[in-house]
């Protein structure tokens, strides 16, 4: 619990380096971005609830000497197992696997925080208190496919989306994880050129009520749809919980609402942050049924840590001035008091302990 602290007792302290102009958000960003990268990538074998899983897979690994022989026996999420053969065979230890795939994820964030967070310091703190942090030490298959997923939202926010290199993104990333196919759902979101309006965003309040309501009949779907049998195994022993996180979520989607017209003048492409949060709420909807869903609305949730910074600098002044601090305070609290320990991350050891 101490190394989370200390994270985010530079996160804050830093902060006021860069209110006070002492720092630039570039140099927040590397020292914060460097910090996530360092805890995450040396921890032991024994933090995460499946590090020591992809540990034994990784000595495992090292015991086959022939490329069609590991093409044989992990056929699915092939990348991974390449990539971490590679290493294997050229005698690297387990904790270049997980500093590799904690620098690939953190300097995708960073990338996405520095260019577009209107407040650095929150998005920071919310990667921690909405789980993205904690499972990044647990998913790291999935990380990896996530950090392509960041990349590809880079562009679209950028204004340099290509459909091409958005599909070999998206299909790299699936070879690391197969969910990561359903981050193409991005790409329509990206080509449509179409305002939403705030008559329209109210009716996907609506949509999102009617896709909770039958959140079991679309769980079935996408599983069907779904032709990765692990998945599926997966899944089928995990149900319950997420009421809280889809609620908080559904919540500041409503709130965004009253403030559409204003945000989307502000920031360019503002619309794009509604529809994201809109697929990431309605994935989370369908939590409580199955808790492996949360790994999809993952690639979409993750928006909140834009989306929330640019909320409140949309507000007015003394707006400002009184939500801030409970936002902080809010976000602070949901960590130490919720979702500190999610994932197995407790107690925390670095790997040469």
């Amino acid at each position: 619990m101490v190394i989370y602290g200390t994270l985010i007792a530079i996160i804050l302290l830093s902060k006021f380096l860069l209110d006070s102009k002492k720092f630039s958000k570039l140099q927040y960003c590397i020292l914060i971005g460097v910090a996530f990268t360092l805890v995450t990538g040396l921890r032991g074998v024994d933090v995460g609830a499946d590090t020591t899983v992809y540990y034994l897979g990784y000595e495992s690994l090292k015991r086959i000497d022939m490329f069609s022989q590991l093409y044989a026996t992990h056929e699915s999420d092939f990348a991974y197992y390449l990539f971490t053969w590679v290493l294997g065979k050229l005698g690297a230890p387990f904790w270049v696997v997980t500093l590799s795939v904690s620098a690939l994820f953190y300097y995708s964030v960073s990338k996405i925080i520095y260019k577009f967070s209107e407040d650095v310091s929150l998005s920071y703190l919310l990667l921690m208190a909405f789980n993205f942090f904690q499972f990044s030490m647990t998913g790291i298959r999935q990380t990896v496919a996530f950090s392509f997923v960041l990349l590809v939202l880079y562009d679209v926010y950028n204004k340099k989306f290509k459909f091409t290199k958005t599909i070999i993104l998206i299909l790299l990333g699936s070879w690391f994880h197969f969910s990561c196919l359903i981050s193409l759902l991005i790409i329509p979101i990206a080509l449509s050129k179409k305002t939403s309006t705030p008559m329209k965003l109210i009716i996907t309040i609506f949509a999102l009520a009617l896709g909770f309501l039958f959140r079991s009949s679309l769980t079935d779907i996408i599983l069907q749809i779904s032709e990765d049998t692990r998945f599926n195994e997966f899944t089928a022993e995990n149900s319950g919980g997420g009421i809280t996180t889809y609620l908080v979520y559904f919540g500041l989607y409503i709130l965004g609402l009253f403030y559409y017209n204003k945000y989307c003048a502000n920031f360019q492409k503002g619309q794009i942050d509604f529809k994201i949060l809109f697929l990431g709420i309605l994935f989370l909807g369908l939590v409580p049924v199955q808790s492996i869903m949360f790994r999809l609305a993952w690639y979409f949730s993750i928006i909140l840590i834009i989306y929330l910074p640019r909320l409140l600098n949309t507000m007015n002044i003394k707006e400002q001035v009184f939500v801030q601090p409970m936002v902080y305070a809010a976000v602070l609290y949901m960590y130490f008091f919720i979702t500190k320990s999610s994932a197995a991350v407790l107690p925390y050891s670095f790997f040469w302990n």
